[in-house]
């Protein structure tokens, strides 16, 4: 089992951060699966990848901390990075490059993401990064309007994406929902759509990266199921009650952030929106806390996309990541009683959290068609983009009425 131990002078320094909310500093040491489950959420979920990872990278096992001590553990989710101590020096004094990737190296790259999805290890450069979550993605530094490989302490800057398998356009999908996200007055990520040998692909700016007058900063974060610290906890909830509830997520919010009625409204929303725009995959790693001297605030939301396009007739019979209510399918949302329930657990007034679901599902359609004019004409005739336009009008009344009945 792996313990973790702080530094005493790190510890004692004013407004020092924790490496999670889940291993906080005044336990001093700390030998329990805490340790090890907040690294794996540092890590791709698919086993199969880590194995690969693994091999690529020549780490003694797949296990996190072995992935980790090699030059994976050089670009994490936030502002945390691994070496070995004999590597400390070389790390402090910050060296590191860009290895810009030339068109044809880029669209390989691109490519094979795309040929084996989740299976994806990407095999250019010395460059080497960790990334959670099951979908082929890469993370790459932009500056000048060229990409590059970042080696050494030289952060990324954007995370790529192209679209899931089987699920045409997801990558315009996403991009759309996040957009018409902002429309709707929630803060979320940036991203655009850039078409790489016939591929849309998701560019995402990574919002625990900050341009300071050139010089890219680290910020730190995690996602809410590592600052639960409780690994086997499922990160979706299931029939069985299973999986961290809007409830428990809530608290943990409540418990740390500074501004704790900001962060609690914007949970709830994405809650709304997730519900409006049939988001089936909100589940508790695709929610993050911006950490920083012991205080924290909910990260700008990201990962949100539709299941509207890709079953026109069932999707109201999917199910939530989570909610408040026993039976997750979408169409039992459509109530005033479960966004007063929902509210509830979160901890707003029952009123309030149905007023927030209304103007949110008003709301929708006006943001999907602002979100689907910024795209270029080429992505905008999309069919993906034209089924979100029509359907988001329709599932704006279906979402009103439920709202409207007892």
């Amino acid at each position: 089992m792996l313990c973790l131990s702080y530094d005493g002078d790190y510890s004692s320094r004013r407004d020092v951060s924790p490496l999670s909310l889940s291993l906080p500093l005044e336990e001093g040491e700390i030998e329990d699966q805490r340790v090890e489950g907040w690294m794996s959420g540092l890590l791709p979920g698919n086993p199969d990848v880590r194995e690969r990872w693994a091999a690529k990278y020549q780490a003694m096992s797949a296990s996190p901390f072995d992935l980790l001590s090699t030059r994976i553990g050089l670009d994490c989710p936030g502002a945390v990075r691994f070496c070995r101590p004999e590597n400390l020096d070389a790390l402090e004094e910050r060296n590191g490059s860009i290895e810009w990737l030339d068109d044809t190296i880029f669209e390989e790259l691109i490519l094979g993401m795309v040929r084996e999805s989740a299976q994806w290890v990407r095999p250019t450069g010395h460059s080497a990064f960790s990334l959670g979550g099951a979908q082929a993605k890469t993370a790459l530094h932009r500056g000048g309007g060229r990409w590059g490989e970042a080696t050494g302490s030289v952060s990324t800057t954007h995370i790529l994406k192209p679209s899931m398998r089987d699920l045409d356009d997801q990558s315009v999908n996403e991009h759309l929902c996040l957009t018409a996200a902002r429309h709707c007055g929630l803060p979320a990520v940036a991203t655009e759509v850039e078409v790489v040998a016939g591929h849309p692909v998701l560019v995402v700016r990574r919002f625990d990266r900050l341009d300071v007058d050139g010089s890219i900063r680290r910020i730190h974060q995690e996602d809410l199921h590592q600052a639960c610290g409780e690994p086997d906890v499922s990160i979706y909830q299931n029939e069985r009650g299973e999986g961290h509830s809007l409830r428990r997520l809530a608290r943990l919010i409540a418990d740390h952030s500074a501004d704790r009625d900001t962060d609690l409204r914007v949970f709830f929303d994405a809650q709304v929106f997730n519900w409006v725009f049939c988001n089936t995959d909100g589940h508790s790693k695709n929610f993050s806390l911006l950490l920083a001297g012991g205080k924290a605030r909910l990260a700008p939301l990201y990962d949100i996309w539709s299941m509207m396009p890709y079953d026109a007739h069932h999707y109201r019979s999917y199910s939530l990541a989570i909610s408040a209510l026993p039976d997750r399918r979408i169409l039992t949302a459509e109530s005033k009683q479960a966004w007063e329930m929902a509210a509830s657990a979160i901890g707003l007034p029952e009123s309030e959290g149905v007023d927030r679901a209304i103007a949110i599902a008003k709301a929708a359609p006006e943001a999907m068609q602002q979100a689907a004019d910024e795209l270029s004409p080429e992505l905008r005739a999309q069919p993906v983009v034209q089924s979100l336009m029509s359907m988001t009008e329709h599932r704006r009344d279906q979402c009103l009425a439920g709202l409207a009945s007892s």
